[in-house]
């Protein structure tokens, strides 16, 4: 037996999904991910090509039926593997909640809840697949709420 006891798993680049990853925290994951030696699936509504060929961009509305099962395709198309994800994308709509529309709740359910479990539900599937154990699931929320309250008479 030789000293070198490392399998191609442990040696190959790992790979994270990252949601919302055109602005805010999203795009500062893409950068802390990269500095780790990851390959990155970054997706968004609206996602801009990137210049390096580590950093797969992807756009693609969460809203939309089967885009985590699309977004979990291209990626594994792209890299082979996933071993991380991150969820970071979500909607926060700052108005009274009895002023919500139908198409507000729609697209908040639609980022937040949906395009959550459904990237997760297939990133899992396929890093289950693989037989080395999974990966990380990160998933990232608000507590984003107004402060003052009048008090229901």
């Amino acid at each position: 037996m030789s000293g070198d006891d490392t399998t191609d798993a442990d040696t190959a680049q790992k790979v994270a999904i990252i949601t919302g990853a055109n602005g805010g925290i999203g795009s500062a994951l893409v950068t802390a991910y990269r500095g780790l030696g990851y390959a990155v699936a970054a997706t968004s509504r609206s996602m801009p090509e990137s210049e390096d060929p580590q950093v797969f961009a992807f756009s693609c509305d969460l809203v939309e039926p089967g885009a985590g099962e699309r977004i979990v395709g291209a990626a594994m198309d792209r890299f082979g593997r996933i071993d991380t994800v991150v969820n970071s994308a979500g909607v926060y709509i700052g108005k009274p909640f009895t002023d919500y529309t139908d198409k507000d709740f729609d697209l908040i359910v639609g980022v937040n809840l949906r395009g959550f479990f459904n990237v997760s539900r297939s990133a899992v599937g396929a890093m289950l697949s693989r037989g080395e154990g999974g990966g990380h699931l990160v998933n990232i929320s608000t507590s984003l709420v107004d402060l003052k309250s009048t008090p229901l008479r």
